[in-house]
């Protein structure tokens, strides 16, 4: 059995929040902006939201895992945020700015907590150092540069609350994803 348990495929288990409707179309908006401009690009046609972190789970302990992260993370509270524009990750990555980051720290710590009484190794729980909503990952330099300097340009402002966070899982393959809302208290 406990060579079986050595086989079984991991499975992903990224913690996110969704946007409010007014905001999710905000940024589905941009990233069909750069679509219809510049073609398809990696990330452009995502679901817009926040991750927060990305971990593995074997099979066996999933249940376990998941059942005890969302007890934890139904303590925390909704944050309010905003958007303050528009920037680029080094990495070719154009995404939306959201302040105060601050507001993500009780999230964060929880999740750090979280990682450290499951005993797993930094590299197999990534937690997000910069909170932000991508629009889109540009492979093409000459194209990154062009959308850097229109998008670090481009003013975008709107002040929300975040009040849904979502736990996605799914085989590494990308085969059955599901989704689990959790609903945070105001």
């Amino acid at each position: 059995m406990e060579k079986e348990n050595l086989l079984s495929e991991p499975i992903i288990c990224d913690v996110m929040f969704n946007f409010p409707k007014k905001e999710n179309e905000l940024i589905k908006n941009e990233k069909k902006n750069i679509q219809l401009n510049y073609g398809d690009q990696p990330k452009s046609s995502s679901i817009p939201h926040i991750t927060l972190c990305s971990f593995l789970v074997l099979p066996e302990r999933k249940e376990k895992v998941i059942n005890s992260l969302k007890e934890k993370l139904r303590d925390l509270k909704a944050i309010q945020i905003s958007f303050n524009g528009f920037d680029v990750f080094s990495n070719n990555v154009i995404y939306t700015k959201l302040e105060p980051e601050s507001s993500f720290i009780p999230f964060y710590n929880m999740l750090k907590k979280f990682r450290f009484d499951n005993y797993y190794k930094e590299k197999n729980f990534k937690i997000s150092q910069k909170p932000h909503a991508t629009l889109a990952k540009i492979d093409n330099n000459e194209l990154f540069s062009t959308l850097s300097k229109e998008y670090k340009s481009k003013a975008a402002r709107s002040t929300f609350v975040l009040d849904n966070l979502v736990i996605r899982t799914q085989y590494v393959d990308g085969n059955s994803k599901k989704y689990e809302n959790i609903k945070l208290s105001r």
